[in-house]
């Protein structure tokens, strides 16, 4: 919006200057160029507007996203403070049915649900749903739908949220794809060394606390280095910095003009 009236102004500005015209007349031809691009910016095909009038989506996807706050679960393991949000402790406390679950896969195949509520009735005691997926502001979901089926698992006791809300897990060809937000992970080939292990660390080794991913007395390095990632993890790995690359070859290139 500011950019088309940044332009009309420089497109007008020598005739609004030096013009013959009254200065209500440019201002009113002004006014008139401006509700125009603006009116123009505003309109959309038909093809569109049937698909809002019909209610049917804008565009259809093959996957379904899920927000990925990474940074603040690494956060966490660095023991920052207010880094134990709700979707942090979520991870920590999750049900003991998936205590060898990583991180990574916990945010793909893992949905947090309310519980449904008893309520009394006069014909007899019925279950009233609840409000279904909890709105976690750290932890939304692109394109969600209706709760999904499954045996609910249960958090620890430990979690301030164990008595109203469980956790559904998803079928592999229902999860989730990350949509990792926040600042860029690590490079691979990097300087840090220590912070790209911590991560990979943390996404892809199960883990409570620290002390799970590493012992006090080893460096993130070794530990990562001694630790057996699956073909898929590392496959994953390789995508993370298939990135980085895309960059250096961008760079090179423009090196060669």
């Amino acid at each position: 919006m500011f950019d088309i009236v940044l332009a009309l102004f420089r497109r007008s500005s020598t005739q609004m200057l030096n013009g013959d015209t009254l200065s209500h007349e440019r201002s009113r031809k002004l006014l008139t160029q401006m509700v125009n691009q603006f009116n123009a910016k505003m309109e959309c095909g038909s093809p569109m507007a049937s698909l809002y009038l019909l209610g049917y989506p804008d565009h259809y996807k093959s996957h379904k996203f899920v927000k990925f706050f990474w940074k603040n679960y690494l956060d966490a393991i660095y023991e920052t403070e207010d880094a134990l949000i709700s979707s942090v402790l979520d991870y920590i406390f999750r049900p003991s049915e998936i205590q060898t679950m990583s991180l990574y896969d916990y945010i793909r195949r893992c949905k947090k649900v309310k519980n449904k509520k008893w309520k009394p009735s006069s014909q007899g005691d019925d279950l009233e749903d609840g409000d279904g997926e909890d709105p976690d502001p750290y932890n939304p979901v692109d394109g969600a739908d209706q709760d999904p089926a499954g045996v609910p698992l249960h958090f620890m006791t430990s979690h301030s949220q164990h008595m109203s809300h469980h956790v559904i897990l998803l079928e592999e060809v229902d999860s989730y794809v990350p949509n990792f937000i926040g600042p860029a992970l690590p490079r691979q080939d990097g300087s840090d060394h220590e912070l790209y292990a911590a991560t990979m660390l943390t996404l892809f080794k199960p883990w409570r606390k620290k002390k799970d991913l590493k012992d006090d007395d080893s460096t993130w390095l070794s530990t990562f280095e001694s630790f057996n990632f699956t073909s898929r993890q590392r496959e994953c790995m390789k995508f993370f910095h298939l990135r980085y690359e895309c960059l250096d070859a961008k760079d090179d290139f423009r090196s060669q003009r």
